[in-house]
């Protein structure tokens, strides 16, 4: 089973993207947190992530480099 996390800090987002993710079979984690996201991405296997571009916390090519970084085979 693929794994998709969705991070946006905006929970409307999340809402819609995770309905629309798991009508079509995946799991999927959420969060409007980066950090927490790293956190996720290290504790299992993320197969994709899909990420706001602008959030106040952090970046999301920033994330997606980091998230990388702790889970290579995202």
């Amino acid at each position: 089973m693929e794994i998709v996390l969705v991070v946006d800090d905006e929970p409307d987002i999340r809402t819609v993207v995770r309905s629309m993710l798991t009508a079509k079979g995946y799991t999927v984690l959420e969060t409007g947190d980066p950090q927490q996201a790293i956190r996720m991405a290290t504790q299992q296997a993320v197969h994709l992530l899909i990420t706001d571009v602008v959030m106040p916390l952090m970046k999301g090519t920033e994330l997606a480099r980091r998230v990388q970084e702790v889970s290579p085979w995202t």
